[in-house]
């Protein structure tokens, strides 16, 4: 499909030379609904800065499907977005693990203090989190490739500037893969430590090698951490799905005419 032409963003008619203050003939859907000029951006596309983060992201959360409907089909704008939120998640996601694995060279550093452990500790923070930010680019990156796999086969006009604008504005769906372990973790300690609420311990799978000693406190704590981490992947998919479906027939804004050089006047 010509990824300039004008179709109806609802069904995908054709609407070139049709008066666009009538209606499709498919739907009914308005004409001017599916105009690209009927599509303002998003807040961060408008003025990228904090307080417009903020406002998308509640925004997609919020009110999804009126926010992709909103957002400008053009190549680049989201990325920062995108930058934001992965580095946001990854650096929520790994705090509370630095130093905790075996072989982490921050374990150590972290009983030894001093300037020297807390640098240690600190660019393992650094390096563990860019780590974990470059995972979650990989796979916006593979969603990107899946839905515009998937639009081909069914059919629908997802440009790769739509494609990219909708895996941006869906990230915040990542930040939620950072938010609700910590807050799994977090009420979790509380009820064991504020309120000396906990399930008892003991073995739980008796014969299972490396998880004989599994507690029944272990499998809760486990179970909800994957649950958070499962909940956070899936705000992130449905997000897409949303986006997939509002801006599947939605044209890139054609270029500006040019305006021809006025030709300076021959001497006589």
């Amino acid at each position: 499909m010509d990824t300039r032409a004008l179709l109806c963003e609802e069904c995908g008619y054709p609407l070139k030379g049709l008066d666009q203050e009538g209606a499709c003939p498919e739907c009914g859907r308005p004409i001017t609904q599916s105009l690209p000029e009927n599509r303002p951006g998003s807040a961060w596309q408008r003025a990228p800065g904090f307080f417009s983060w903020v406002r998308t992201n509640w925004a997609v959360l919020r009110l999804p499907k009126q926010e992709f409907s909103r957002i400008r089909i053009e190549p680049r704008s989201g990325t920062g977005l995108l930058i934001l939120n992965t580095l946001l998640t990854a650096a929520l996601f790994i705090d509370p693990w630095v130093g905790v694995v075996v072989k982490d060279p921050a374990r150590a550093a972290r009983h030894e203090g001093g300037v020297q452990g807390w640098a240690i500790v600190a660019g393992m923070w650094i390096l563990e989190t860019v780590f974990a930010a470059a995972v979650l680019w990989l796979l916006t990156w593979v969603e990107f490739l899946g839905i515009r796999f998937f639009s081909r086969r069914r059919g629908w006009r997802l440009t790769p500037e739509g494609a990219w604008q909708v895996c941006c504005h869906a990230s915040v769906g990542w930040l939620m893969l950072g938010i609700l372990p910590v807050l799994t973790l977090a009420a979790f300690q509380a009820l064991v430590r504020l309120f000396h609420v906990g399930p008892p311990r003991g073995g739980l799978l008796r014969g299972w090698g490396a998880f004989s000693g599994m507690s029944w406190s272990d499998l809760i704590y486990g179970a909800g951490l994957f649950c958070a981490v499962m909940a956070g992947m899936m705000t992130f998919e449905i997000l897409v799905y949303v986006g997939v479906r509002r801006c599947r027939y939605a044209a890139t804004k054609p270029p500006q005419p040019l305006i021809p050089p006025v030709a300076a006047p021959v001497p006589r």
